[in-house]
């Protein structure tokens, strides 16, 4: 037995894949869900700043301080649009025009924003609004970021309490006024040594940091709309970005629950095994070296160029069928938007380069590889990183903000951000034309990939060549 052991010990370190394979692919996925969502010292990632645009329309005092408020949070980048009063430091020709709800809705739906808050006019004449009946703050949310919308919510509820603290004590005091309670001469002037020390204190770090967990803990609970009451000082009609009706809300709701990540979950798995179908197909390459076919072919008038175009073309035609098979299920199944002639067009184009470039993908693997037992090692552990970091296996918007950047250096994410940009990023107000010009930066670089995939594979093969 002892002998039988070392020699299996002596296959497995010889096969340096399966090494890998078995303790290094594990540790590299370990640390990379580790620093997701653990942070790479145990502590929480950096995670990316939620991205909200911001229309004052109230301009008052209290939205003005409110706003500003909101904007010192770490959690929150904001985005002053040209009718919000702001730092002297943003340039109004800088600032993006919104000047009604569905512009807001557009602004959000383009994908630059995460979500956008309107503060009506008015707002600040009624606040704090215990009684419910002011104007409601609007936030209008991207669906597909499922943290954006309770966030949000709790941290303007922080803002709120922490922009006006006197403005809340008096419309406390008034409501117990109301009731028949009166107080003495020392009891206001007690009140009105507290007001002075809210003003001054209240802004402080500590206490700032306290009412906004405390906010945000009970914003994660909140539904598409919070109401007036103590459990909340202002009004927020919340609504997704592609709520068919502004003030529908169980229609809103009903949209959110169909749509939400289908999109999202259609390109991401659907890219993920497109990679892992079409580098599995390209080794057939090594199969016809180890069987000699390969070499029967070459010493024919076949030339190399014509052998890795006609497999490359191949394997694309195959990947893009395998991408429309998983959009029209996702349409019949699970209610995929996908007969439009916006998406039709958009997801034809992005397929097909998609499918293009992870051929290339296969044939360079099958090109480097010397067998095919290695090339399926190397295909495994490829394919699962750049899934895992892409966005593959885990939404983006959850990643440290490093992740998200490292992820535009893999292809899923780049073929993800193109199927993306069809079906969730799209604006319903664009031609066909106007849409597919949108998707460029994708296409483009998708090309690009499978020019230097389809490149250093030719010049990998070269070693089949008769010399």
């Amino acid at each position: 037995m002892r002998t039988l052991l070392r020699n299996l010990w002596t296959i497995l370190r010889r096969d340096k894949v399966a090494l890998a394979l078995t303790f290094i692919l594990p540790i590299i996925f370990f640390s990379i869900f580790a620093s997701i969502f653990g942070g790479s010292s145990g502590g929480g990632g950096s995670v990316k700043p939620l991205q909200l645009l911001v229309a004052d329309f109230d301009d008052s005092k209290v939205s003005v301080s409110m706003m500003k408020v909101l904007a010192e949070r770490s959690e929150i980048d904001v985005i002053w649009a040209g009718t919000s009063s702001a730092s002297d430091s943003d340039s109004e020709a800088d600032r993006p025009e919104v000047a009604d709800l569905p512009a807001a809705r557009a602004a959000v739906r383009s994908g630059k924003y995460d979500a956008a808050l309107l503060v009506p006019a008015g707002f600040g004449d009624q606040f704090p609004d215990f009684a419910g009946t002011g104007p409601a703050i609007e936030l209008v949310y991207d669906s597909s970021n499922p943290m954006a919308q309770p966030s949000i919510v709790g941290l303007l509820q922080a803002a709120s309490f922490q922009a006006a603290p006197d403005m809340m004590l008096d419309q406390g005091l008034g409501m117990l006024e109301e009731s028949g309670l009166n107080f003495s001469d020392e009891q206001t002037e007690i009140i009105e040594s507290a007001k002075g020390f809210l003003r001054s204190q209240l802004d402080g770090e500590d206490a700032g940091e306290q009412v906004g967990n405390d906010a945000a803990a009970e914003g994660e609970t909140a539904e598409e709309s919070s109401g007036g009451g103590m459990a909340s000082f202002v009004r927020v009609d919340a609504s997704p970005a592609r709520s068919p009706d502004d003030h529908a809300k169980a229609n809103a709701k009903a949209v959110k629950q169909k749509n939400r990540m289908i999109s999202y979950y259609a390109a991401s798995i659907g890219v993920m095994f497109l990679l892992f179908s079409t580098t599995g197909a390209a080794g057939s390459l090594l199969e016809e070296q180890d069987g000699g076919t390969l070499d029967r072919l070459l010493s024919s008038n076949l030339s190399m160029n014509t052998l890795l175009g006609s497999q490359w073309l191949f394997y694309s035609l195959m990947g893009f069928l395998q991408l429309l098979v998983m959009f029209v299920w996702g349409k019949f199944v699970f209610g995929l938007d996908l007969f439009t002639a916006n998406h039709i067009a958009g997801c034809l184009i992005v397929s097909t380069v998609t499918a293009m470039a992870a051929a290339g993908f296969g044939m360079l693997l099958a090109t480097l590889s010397r067998t095919r037992a290695q090339m399926n090692g190397i295909s495994t552990v490829v394919v699962l990183v750049m899934s895992a970091i892409g966005g593959s296996m885990v939404p983006r918007f959850v990643m440290p903000e490093s992740f998200q950047r490292l992820s535009k250096f893999t292809f899923n994410g780049w073929a993800i951000d193109g199927f993306l940009k069809v079906f969730w990023y799209d604006d319903p107000a664009d031609g066909i034309l106007q849409s597919v010009m949108k998707l460029w930066p994708q296409v483009l670089v998708l090309l690009l990939m499978t020019v230097a995939f389809m490149g250093i594979a030719r010049i990998c093969a070269r070693r089949w060549e008769a010399v």
